[in-house]
């Protein structure tokens, strides 16, 4: 495997992990549909605000991260 494809599969592990955080928290009651919103594409898209104060854009409807602390994934 080479550097690209580690890459790629680190920022979908990324992805799983964060999606199945939220998941849990919205099993959970501590997000509501309330806290989602639709980006002009439609998709489902949450802010979080991790520990160090840093958001966290996520693309709930794609699965993927969209940014972090205002950094777009490329």
């Amino acid at each position: 495997m080479d550097k690209q494809q580690e890459t790629e599969v680190h920022k979908q592990l990324i992805d799983i992990s964060i999606k199945s955080h939220i998941q849990s928290l919205v099993t959970g009651g501590q997000i509501t549909e309330a806290d989602f919103y639709l980006n002009d594409a439609g998709d489902k898209m949450i802010d979080i605000t991790d520990d160090a104060g840093d958001v966290i854009i996520f693309n709930y409807t794609l699965g993927k991260l969209h940014s972090y602390a205002g950094r777009a994934r490329d």
